[in-house]
């Protein structure tokens, strides 16, 4: 059984997707904090001109540190999906060379007990 789990694993390859999709789930990652924020900065040009230039400054700093913090959320995201991904490709590289270990003993074994 745990023949079969570990041969199982062995024919998993997160990398098998390709560089492309992989760059465009990191591009729609990247995307969301930006698109979440799009509009509001918009809104300011109102209390600006009406004399609320302080407090619009205050929340534009204010936007500008959350999409900081957002930006680097989502940085952090994908550098943890991609560990992800990479933990998962040597686990699987790691299972097949102890297969392929284990069944090279296994044939070594059968020739020295034929001689």
């Amino acid at each position: 059984m745990g023949h079969q789990a570990a041969s199982a694993v062995a024919h998993v390859n997160p990398f098998a997707d390709g560089a492309d999709s992989r760059l465009q789930r990191v591009d729609a990652a990247l995307e969301r904090p930006r698109a979440g924020g799009a509009g509001s900065g918009r809104s300011q040009g109102g209390e600006e001109a009406s004399g609320g230039r302080r407090k619009g400054r205050a929340d534009g700093e204010k936007q500008i540190d959350t999409a900081r913090d957002e930006g680097e959320r989502a940085v952090a995201d994908v550098v943890a999906e991609a560990q992800r991904e990479a933990d998962e490709y040597v686990a699987a590289k790691r299972a097949r060379a102890e297969e392929v270990a284990a069944d090279y003993v296994v044939t070594i074994k059968a020739d020295i007990a034929e001689q």
